[in-house]
């Protein structure tokens, strides 16, 4: 009994950190449309199979999954002027795991970026600290075994890779050009004006993003569909990034001995701050792993908006505030050119957990279909962003053959959205720092849940244990499960401890 109430303590203090699932969900106001009939005037008309408007991981990996599927002039569109061009804003890596490789895998693509990343086996992080804790290397939370074949692999990368299979394959990649706007054609098409061109189409794929114009459109044409972003709270949404740039390779102060440690790019870091006042000036910088040297590395920057660091107007400014916090790194791993970037780059800001209920739709004869962040958008906390568009992308092609392929997609994406942003609401959404405290009790309901799991699994068959004490979501997630089956668990889970809870603190009333 007593160990029972111990876990009951645990699961319910995980329970009061853990974001409520309806704490705040709200529909968010719809982006101004703006007149995008503007330029579909007496432009030049090209038809065409098929059209991809947006060329992220999402865009390109559209067009090779089309092309693969037998369409035959595919176009994808982007307003970026090169797939590999290199944004400090957008200079982050990603993880591409065991669901994202089922479709890399399936297309042939997987041993290409495998050979542009760095597996993510035998994965460990090294700190290094401003102090006499010195330097020592420590195994991360969520270095999970099913994603012991995952590959981290800079963004700039993965686009190049996706682009030369996308053009190898026939896909007709158009950047540097802008999309005007959409509207449905007369003859049941959908017709999209680009410059002095309209393309038209009976086939549309929505990858352009969380401000999607494809979605947009098809609100317009179908206001009794649900195209406009539902909105979950999370402890780390509204938090404010910027990549600082430093070199592949450097140097650091090993402040146990005074003793000399050069970074490898192929290894991640995280160099804490020497402040620990929270939110003010207490900063980390993490470094994750990169395989190509001559790439650029950039160290992520996330705190709160409030944080000194966003004050520093000037390189000079960013400057003396590395040197204050950062002693352990000499003033060459971060030029002045780098500084003065910095100072100048406009901060990012990771969004609510959000989903649409409506992923496709038929306007007249035209199928149109969303992936990607048009679909759902969230925090990066469990590295789900690229994965999860490539798994709406295969799922894609595992239906374009089917005669209701737009019932399909719907059926299989819909509850599938709307699960992953449930699960980035509550999976491990401390993780950046922002209260020592809620990280801490965070992670005492991590530890309780894993060892309920560990216990279920001796006591009960596996179905069993999975319905009573399921593994943390953010380990089942990041194991590949199937997000719609792992959302379903968990509910299941806190149901049934809520009710516990209350049966043993109405027994220890009474």
């Amino acid at each position: 009994m007593h160990a029972m109430r111990a876990f009951v303590v645990v699961c319910t203090a995980h329970a009061l950190i853990a974001p409520p699932v309806r704490l705040r969900e709200r529909t968010a106001p719809r982006a101004t449309s703006g007149d995008y009939l503007a330029g579909l005037g007496q432009s030049t008309i090209e038809e065409v199979d098929a059209v991809v408007i947006g060329c992220g991981p999402a865009g390109l990996a559209a067009a090779v999954e089309l092309k693969r599927r037998g369409f035959d002039r595919v176009v994808a569109l982007e307003r970026r002027e090169a797939p590999d061009e290199f944004e400090v804003a957008k200079a982050y890596l990603y993880l591409v795991d065991r669901r994202g490789q089922r479709w890399t895998d399936a297309v042939g693509a997987t041993d290409g970026i495998r050979a542009r990343g760095v597996s993510n086996e035998g994965f460990s992080l090294t700190r290094i600290y401003p102090d006499e804790k010195g330097i020592f290397p420590t195994k991360p939370v969520l270095a999970r075994p099913g994603a012991a074949q995952a590959v981290w692999i800079p963004r700039a990368s993965l686009l190049a890779a996706l682009a030369e299979r996308a053009a190898h394959d026939g896909a007709d990649l158009r950047f540097g050009v802008s999309v005007d706007g959409l509207r449905a054609a007369d003859d049941g098409a959908v017709d999209i004006a680009c410059g002095a061109t309209t393309l038209r189409t009976p086939l549309v794929v929505g990858a352009d993003g969380a401000r999607s114009r494809v979605r947009d459109f098809l609100a317009k044409e179908l206001p009794a569909s649900s195209f406009e972003p539902r909105e979950l709270a999370s402890p780390s949404a509204g938090l404010t990034y910027k990549m600082l740039q430093v070199p592949p390779s450097f140097d650091v102060t090993n402040k146990t001995d005074g003793s000399s440690f050069t970074t490898r790019s192929r290894d991640a870091y995280t160099v804490p701050s020497r402040s620990t006042k929270p939110n003010t000036r207490r900063l980390r910088l993490g470094l994750l792993p990169s395989r190509d040297p001559e790439l650029p590395r950039t160290a992520n920057i996330i705190r709160p908006a409030t944080h000194e660091i966003w004050r520093c107007a000037t390189g000079a400014e960013v400057r003396e505030f590395l040197r204050s916090e950062f002693p352990q790194l000499p003033d060459a791993v971060v030029s002045d050119e780098a500084c003065e970037a910095f100072a100048n780059a406009e901060p990012g800001a990771f969004p609510s957990p959000q989903y649409v209920e409506t992923v496709a739709a038929t306007v007249g004869a035209a199928r149109c279909f969303l992936v990607g962040d048009a679909i759902h958008a969230f925090p990066p906390d469990l590295g789900q962003g690229v994965n999860a568009a490539l798994e709406d992308v295969k799922t894609l092609g595992d239906v374009l053959d089917d005669q209701n392929a737009v019932a399909a997609y719907q059926a299989a994406r819909a509850p599938a959205a709307k699960a992953i942003a449930h699960l980035v609401q509550r999976g491990f959404p401390y993780q950046y720092d922002q209260s020592v405290w809620r990280q801490r009790l965070f992670t005492v309901g991590l530890v309780g849940r894993v060892a309920a799991n560990a216990l279920a699994a001796k006591l009960l068959p596996e179905k069993i244990a999975k319905r009573v004490a399921p593994p943390p979501a953010a380990f089942s997630v990041i194991d590949g499960e199937d997000y719609v089956g792992v959302w379903k668990h968990i509910k299941r889970a806190t149901r049934a401890t809520t009710a516990l809870a209350v049966a043993v603190l109405a027994r220890a009333v009474i």
